[in-house]
């Protein structure tokens, strides 16, 4: 009887300390409720204050668009640039001038609370609509975890921050899993990826193609250059003979595959003598946003084939 009386003090006085540990513990997973007048530093420097969670947004950039329909604000999107084209929804928006033409009396007109710019090319135009009372965010990632980071920020930003952070780590976690594969194989074959055709451009350190390819198990055989976007000459690569050949499908693309194994001097390229050259779909590569997870699957796809199928 003494025993029995023992156990149920203990499950009166530890039951009530488990409950409390657990709900503590559920609070902690929880994310802050944003609250607004919000003030945040975009990836220029710039400080951007946002008055009340923004209900009318324009995309100048492809990679913005994708992470805004990511995280449930597709209905919110009242502009985006001319080469958003993803999802197709994004299709359907008020068109406001190309990447590097955007029109600010278009943007103007869309009477938008929140403006998301890209790079440094967008950087005067973001510059132009803050001096017109325009909260607007540039985004500029350096590498993968730098987009991750922005899908953060836009999800604070826009109050869907437990919906940005689903989607990072779920990002993470395929990230995790073919890097946990790719790292499998000492085999590292030289890889390079032409960002363009005339001049011959590719791809440099302070890239996040350039970290793809390495996750993905290569080597780029411009990795050591300080110019992200190398111009080179065609002598250069063929000294330098990769193992693998990746071009874009797209917007940037230039040469088919045929046409670039046709190029003087090229017959003698690992790459070329083994067949290994290779189109990728560009917007999985080139747009800092949650489908370059995708871009990376691809790269380890047709960098070690042994390994994913």
């Amino acid at each position: 009887m003494r025993q029995e009386i023992k156990a149920l003090l203990l499950i009166i006085i530890i039951l009530p300390l488990l409950v409390a540990a657990v709900s503590l513990s559920r609070r902690s997973e929880v994310t802050p409720e944003i609250t607004y007048p919000l003030v945040i530093r975009d990836d220029a420097g710039r400080t951007v204050k946002m008055q009340a969670e923004p209900r009318r947004i324009v995309s100048l950039a492809p990679g913005n668009t994708e992470i805004l329909f990511a995280l449930g604000l597709g209905e919110r999107v009242v502009g985006v640039s001319e080469q958003c084209d993803y999802p197709v929804e994004a299709k359907e928006k008020s068109k406001v001038g190309g990447f590097t033409t955007i029109s600010i009396e278009k943007v103007l007109s869309l009477k938008p609370d929140l403006v998301l710019a890209s790079g440094s090319l967008q950087l005067q135009t973001a510059d132009q609509l803050s001096d017109l009372g325009i909260s607007t965010v540039v985004l500029d990632p350096k590498n993968v975890d730098g987009i991750m980071s922005d899908i953060e920020l836009v999800g604070s930003i826009s109050n869907k921050s437990v919906e940005a952070r689903t989607l990072v780590r779920s990002m993470r976690d395929r990230v995790k899993a073919i890097v946990a594969v790719t790292q499998q194989t000492t085999s590292i074959p030289r890889v390079y990826y032409e960002v363009w055709h005339s001049p011959l451009m590719s791809v440099g350190q302070g890239t996040w193609i350039n970290e793809l390819i390495e996750l993905s198990g290569g080597r780029n055989i411009f990795s050591d250059s300080s110019d992200p976007y190398p111009i080179i000459s065609s002598e250069l690569i063929i000294e330098r003979d990769p193992e693998i050949i990746i071009i874009s499908v797209g917007y940037m693309s230039g040469f088919a595959r045929e046409e670039i194994s046709q190029r003087a001097g090229w017959d003698r390229i690992s790459a070329v003598k083994n067949g290994r050259i290779y189109e990728i779909d560009e917007n999985i590569l080139t747009r800092p946003g949650p489908r370059i997870v995708d871009g990376l699957e691809a790269l380890a796809r047709v960098i070690h084939p042994e390994l994913l199928r």
